[in-house]
């Protein structure tokens, strides 16, 4: 069978036409230069929406400045370090991928990276992976945070299992066995309690110790001037009381963590040891 070459050639510039043309180079207002690789014909994401995205920065030769490790969320409109794209962002659907040309003084708010010249016009990608609406967004977080919190009960429950306590659990969530009772009255809030401790997660392993600097640690119970696990389980104590808090990352450092070892949602177990109230 034979081709005309000439059909042939006509059909391919063609398609190259009509793809040039779905695709465009635009252009915002305040002059950023932008082309959909991907374009879905579905609704654009608009102000209040959460966009969940991947992205990354290059140079103008090609090397890689910046990229997600793993996908962002943001809320359009609302969200200052991602409020240079806003108008790119709702010329553009879930599934979309845009190629955007920006200056580096524009990207990073006159903060730019050493090494790199406030003029040079970057390169970035911007893949948006899903797009919903508050409402939505809050109904999917709802839902991941309440089977979130089975799991992590789940493991605590096989924690104190595994370990053997006859712990108890209060209203909030923390979970405390009194392995040496104290005299005198209970904590309080309102007084200076001083505690030595002992603090690891539920491998084992340790993040912090006040035994280590042979020194206790002296705060206001009830004040907020510790995690919430801590100002409830202190004031479950006597003077001399000793006792292990299983604290649920409600309770903890919830979803921010702290330092490189408590990561987000971690739970924290503190063996603890009432010294003196003040």
């Amino acid at each position: 069978m034979q081709f005309n070459r000439a059909l042939i050639f006509n059909f391919l510039v063609a398609s190259i036409l009509m793809l040039n043309s779905c695709n465009k180079m635009k252009k915002t207002e305040s002059g950023i230069e932008y082309q959909h690789v991907i374009e879905n014909n579905t609704e654009k994401a608009k102000v209040d929406d959460y966009i969940s995205f991947n992205f990354s920065i290059k140079t103008s030769t090609d090397s890689v400045i910046s990229e997600s490790k793993s996908p962002f969320t943001a809320q359009v409109g609302k969200n200052p370090a991602i409020k240079i794209l806003d108008e790119i962002i709702m010329d553009s659907a879930e599934g979309d991928s845009v190629n955007i040309n920006i200056s580096a003084s524009k990207l990073f708010s006159n903060r730019v990276p050493p090494g790199i010249d406030s003029a040079e016009v970057l390169k970035m990608n911007l893949k948006l992976l899903k797009v919903q609406s508050p409402e939505t967004y809050a109904e999917e977080q709802k839902k991941m945070e309440e089977e979130r919190v089975l799991a992590q009960e789940e493991e605590i429950k096989s924690y104190i299992e595994k370990e053997q306590f006859d712990a108890q659990k209060t209203e909030s969530g923390l979970y405390y066995v009194i392995t040496e009772e104290g005299k005198g009255k209970k904590a309080a809030a309102g007084d200076m309690v001083v505690v030595h401790y002992k603090g690891t997660l539920l491998d084992g392993t340790k993040f912090d110790a006040s035994y280590d600097r042979n020194q206790p640690f002296e705060f206001t119970l009830g004040k907020g001037q510790v995690i919430r696990g801590w100002d409830e389980g202190i004031a479950l104590l006597s003077k001399g009381a000793k006792a292990t808090l299983i604290v649920p990352s409600e309770l903890g450092y919830g979803a921010r963590g702290a330092g490189g070892i408590i990561k987000p949602h971690s739970v924290l177990r503190f063996d603890v040891e009432l010294v003196d109230i003040k």
